[in-house]
């Protein structure tokens, strides 16, 4: 998993939040990271999950200032990286604004490059539509792993009705029932039909 950032103090940043994740994590029962996320409660959490493993850093004598801002650029990795996926619930009460920019840099970036340009030959030139499918796309390759070229349209509309309704915002899309044509037809250009 490449450790890429914008600068030195981004990469710094990033790599002290996965670390203090994976620590964090290592403590929680199971045997993969994806069992010990599980264990760990950080999905009922949904956007309070960073208290969890906050408190265990101050537990351990390790809390700092600035945990809170590591932790959640440490998120982009673990999630780009594919060690944890949770569930579409959680991922969709995140705040969704550079998360799903940085995931998509370290999580098949040729793959959404290629997203986006076949989306864009469909002659939509709608920019909301095409980071609705963009951000779409995202969240299920965070979700079911893989990569662009994996995801089917089975897995394009799954996500609808997904979204937390207990006052908690929604990407539009989420709440969504039914998925656009454009962004059908970007998916299926795109080779990730089956």
């Amino acid at each position: 998993m490449p450790f890429t950032a914008d600068s030195d103090a981004n990469l710094r940043t990033r790599q002290r939040g996965l670390i203090k994740l994976l620590d964090w994590l290592e403590d929680q029962p199971g045997r993969t990271w994806q069992e010990r996320w599980m264990a760990s409660g950080a999905e009922e959490a949904g956007r309070e999950w960073t208290r969890l493993p906050l408190q265990w850093l101050a537990e351990h004598q390790r809390a700092r200032k600035y945990d809170r801002a590591d932790l959640c650029c440490g998120m982009i990795l673990l999630l780009g990286g594919q060690a944890v996926r949770p569930a579409y619930r959680w991922l969709l009460r995140q705040r969704p604004s550079q998360l799903l920019a940085h995931i998509r840099s370290v999580t098949n970036p040729d793959g959404f490059v290629a997203l986006k340009d076949q989306y864009t030959a469909t002659g939509h030139a709608g920019s909301n539509d095409c980071n609705n499918a963009l951000n779409r796309v995202t969240w299920i390759v965070t979700r079911k792993g893989g990569t662009v070229h994996d995801v089917t349209i089975g897995d394009c509309v799954e996500p609808d009705g997904q979204a937390d309704h207990d006052g908690d915002p929604s990407p539009s899309w989420a709440t969504r029932r039914t998925t656009p044509r454009p962004y059908a037809n970007s998916c299926g250009a795109a080779g990730s039909c089956r």
